[in-house]
C-alpha cells in the first residue's frame, strides 16, 4: 500500500508541475503578444478563461496520447506523447486566437512556445522517470505458464527491466496448492496460458491476499469484456450481441470515413504528386501497387499503395516484409518508415472497400495460412478493414496473428465513435516509434511463430465451482 501511494504521489506531482509550467509558457506569449492583438481586448477574467482553455486542451490531449501516465511507457514514448499533446493544444489555441483576432495571427510566438515546451518535456520526462524508478524499483514477479512456449512473452516483459523483473518461472503442472504457496512470496504474478479452472482459482487467491495479477487473455475473455450489463433481474447478466455494427453505427462510421478521407486527400495531394514523380524517376516502373486483400465478411478487394518494392519483387513467392528486406527500394524504405506508401488507400476508403479505422486487411493467401492454425482468425472479418486500427496502434507490423486477433477483437467488441477518434489521433504517435514498422524475421514468410501451432483454444469452459 505504501508503494502504491508513492506511485500515485510522484505521478500526480509530476503531471501537475508539467501542466503548470506549460500553462505559464502559454500565459507568457498570451499576455506579451497575442492579447494586445485582439480587436476587442479581454478583461482579466477573459484572459483567465484562455489560460483555463489551454490547460483543458493540454490535459485532454495528454490523456488521449498517454502523456499523463508516469512510469507506464518508455521514456521515448512519453516524450513523443507529451510533444504531440503540446502540438495539438497549441494548434487548437491558434485557431481560437485567430478567430478572436478576425485574422490569422503570426505563428512565430506559438513556435517559440512549442520549442520551449519541447525541451522542457525532454528534461522533465527524463527527470521524473529517474525519480520514479529510484523510488519504485522493479516489481518482483512470478510467471506461471502453461504448455505454450513463453520465450516471447518473457522477452517482452524483460524489455522493461526498469519496471518489471521476473524472478521465477514455474509450470502450471506443479499443482494448485504448490502454486499458491509460491505466489504468496511475490509482489505480483503473471498467469500465461492456464486452463480456465486453474486460472479462476489462482485469481481468487490473489484477490483474497491483495496480490497484483497480470493475465494474458483468451479470446473469450476479450469477447466478454465487450459485453453489456443487464440489470433486469436480481441475477446479473452479460449480453454479447456478436453482430458487428448497428445500422446507425455503420452510417456514422461511413460518414466519418468520407469526411476525413476527402479532407486528407485534398491536404496530401501535393505530397502524393511528389511521391509519384520520385517513384517514376527511380526505375520507370508503375507508381501504384495493387494487391488483393480481405475486408468485411471475407469480401475481396484490390488495395492501392505506392510501390515500395522493385518490380516483380514477389514473382517467386509471397511473404511479408522482413527486417532489412532487399526487395525494398531506397525511396520505398522512406515511404514505409513514414507510412506514406499507404496514402492511395484514401481512394479505397472513398470507394467503400475500407474504413479509416478497422482490422488490418490481410492477403487471402496469408489469411488462409493463419486460419489453418487459428480458425478464430476469421472473427476479424466481422468489421470492414481499416487504414489504421487497434492492432496497428497498439501492435507491430510483425506481431503474431494471435496477438493481432486479440487486439482486433478488443476493437470490434468495444467499438464506439470516440474510440475511432482516439485511434485516429494515436496513429500519429506510431509514426515516431521505430519498432511499430519492424518487419518479420527473414526466416519467416508470415508473422507466424513456432508456438502458434498450439494457440487453439484448448481450455474448455470448466465448471468453476459446483457448490
Amino acid at each position: 500500500m505504501n508503494k502504491k501511494r508513492h506511485d500515485k504521489s510522484i505521478s500526480y506531482i509530476s503531471v501537475a508541475l508539467l501542466m503548470v509550467v506549460h500553462t505559464l509558457i502559454f500565459a507568457w506569449i498570451w499576455y506579451l503578444w497575442y492579447h494586445p492583438m485582439l480587436m476587442i481586448p479581454f478583461y482579466r477574467k477573459g484572459s483567465y478563461l484562455m489560460l483555463l482553455l489551454f490547460a483543458i486542451c493540454l490535459t485532454a490531449s495528454n490523456h488521449i496520447f498517454g502523456g499523463l501516465r508516469l512510469g507506464y511507457y518508455k521514456v521515448l514514448d512519453s516524450i513523443v506523447a507529451r510533444t504531440l499533446s503540446l502540438f495539438t493544444s497549441y494548434f487548437m489555441m491558434y485557431i481560437i486566437i485567430s478567430l478572436l483576432s478576425y485574422r490569422l495571427v503570426s505563428l512565430q510566438y506559438i513556435g517559440l512556445a512549442v520549442l520551449l515546451g519541447f525541451f522542457f518535456n525532454i528534461f522533465w520526462t527524463m527527470l521524473s522517470n529517474y525519480i520514479y524508478y529510484r523510488v519504485n524499483p522493479p516489481r518482483q514477479m512470478l510467471l506461471i505458464y502453461g504448455d505454450r512456449p513463453i520465450d516471447e512473452v518473457y522477452s517482452k516483459i524483460s524489455s522493461r527491466s526498469e519496471k518489471y523483473e521476473i524472478v521465477k518461472r514455474i509450470h502450471c503442472n506443479a499443482g494448485e496448492e504448490k502454486l499458491k504457496q509460491v505466489i504468496s512470496r511475490y509482489e505480483a504474478v503473471i498467469l500465461h496460458d492456464l486452463s480456465a479452472s486453474l486460472r479462476n482459482h489462482l485469481i481468487k487467491y490473489c484477490y483474497e491476499n491483495s496480490i497484483r495479477v497480470y493475465v494474458t487473455p483468451k479470446l473469450y475473455d476479450i469477447m466478454i469484456r465487450g459485453a453489456s450489463d443487464m440489470d433486469l433481474f436480481d441475477t446479473p447478466f452479460l449480453l454479447m450481441r456478436n453482430r458487428g455494427l448497428t445500422p446507425f453505427q455503420a452510417f456514422i462510421k461511413r460518414s466519418m470515413d468520407l469526411l476525413i478521407s476527402i479532407t486528407c486527400l485534398l491536404i496530401t495531394a501535393p505530397v502524393m504528386l511528389l511521391i509519384v514523380i520520385l517513384i517514376k524517376c527511380m526505375d520507370k516502373g508503375p507508381v501504384l501497387y495493387r494487391q488483393t486483400r480481405l475486408t468485411l465478411n471475407g469480401k475481396e478487394f484490390e488495395i492501392l499503395k505506392f510501390r515500395s518494392m522493385y518490380v516483380d519483387a514477389e514473382k517467386d513467392s509471397i511473404r511479408l516484409m522482413a527486417k532489412g528486406d532487399d526487395r525494398i527500394t531506397p525511396i520505398g524504405r522512406v515511404l514505409r518508415r513514414t507510412h506514406l506508401d499507404e496514402l492511395p488507400q484514401l481512394f479505397n476508403i472513398i470507394r467503400g472497400d475500407m474504413s479509416f479505422v478497422g482490422p488490418r486487411p490481410e492477403r487471402p493467401e496469408i489469411a488462409s495460412i493463419y486460419m489453418s492454425e487459428i480458425p478464430e482468425f476469421s472473427y476479424r472479418l466481422k468489421m470492414k478493414a481499416g487504414l489504421t486500427g487497434y492492432a496497428q496502434v497498439y501492435g507491430k507490423y510483425n506481431s503474431t496473428p494471435y496477438d493481432k486477433l486479440k487486439l482486433d477483437l478488443t476493437y470490434i467488441q468495444n467499438y464506439s465513435v470516440f474510440l475511432d477518434i482516439r485511434l485516429l489521433l494515436l496513429t500519429g504517435k506510431t509514426l515516431f516509434i521505430p519498432d511499430h514498422a519492424e518487419g518479420v524475421s527473414s526466416n519467416f514468410k508470415t508473422a507466424l511463430r513456432a508456438e502458434v501451432a498450439v494457440t487453439k483454444e484448448e481450455d474448455t469452459d470448466d465448471q468453476e465451482n459446483k457448490a
